[in-house]
């Protein structure tokens, strides 16, 4: 799961950077785009620090494991 999420944000950066690029602040459409895709983006963030987080804490108790036997 994780390099799915790592590879859809690093896919969603890329598309938010596009659109930045080509942003016209007056036309609305693009700020609508912006809009999703910043949110897409937060989205995928969240999930690799989410998974980043569980592997962290993972780690953490197959340690404790060890060190306790």
């Amino acid at each position: 799961m994780s390099e799915d999420a790592f590879k859809r944000l690093s896919y969603s950066l890329n598309q938010l950077f596009n659109t930045i690029s080509n942003l016209d602040e007056r036309d609305q459409r693009s700020l609508m785009i912006l809009r999703s895709q910043l949110i897409r983006t937060l989205y995928w963030a969240d999930r690799c620090l989410t998974d980043l987080r569980l592997r962290g804490e993972g780690k953490r108790e197959s340690g404790d494991q060890q060190k306790s036997t």
